[in-house]
């Protein structure tokens, strides 16, 4: 059966900034380039990890961190339905 993660920003903020549970999200990273999970993520925790990084780093960085984001397996979910959990 295939695992489905919903991740919220601190999650992925953990992840890029090598924080505290990062480790444990680059393995469910892993998971999923390998086809055993799925991970998904609420457009709105997405900017609020853009904002993080373009108040700490500007906005150079933080869209250099999005293309690094769009290269990891989270599908980005644009909406709130009871369908995208299915």
């Amino acid at each position: 059966m295939t695992k489905l993660y919903v991740l919220d920003a601190c999650a992925l903020i953990a992840y890029l900034n090598r924080e505290n549970g990062g480790a444990l999200v680059r393995s469910i990273f892993i998971e999923a380039a390998k086809g055993n999970s799925i991970i998904r993520m609420n457009k709105l925790n997405l900017l609020e990890v853009y904002y993080d990084n373009y108040r700490a780093r500007g906005k150079e960085a933080a869209n250099v961190m999005l293309e690094v984001i769009r290269g990891l397996p989270i599908t980005i979910i644009s909406e709130i339905t009871d369908s995208w959990i299915r």
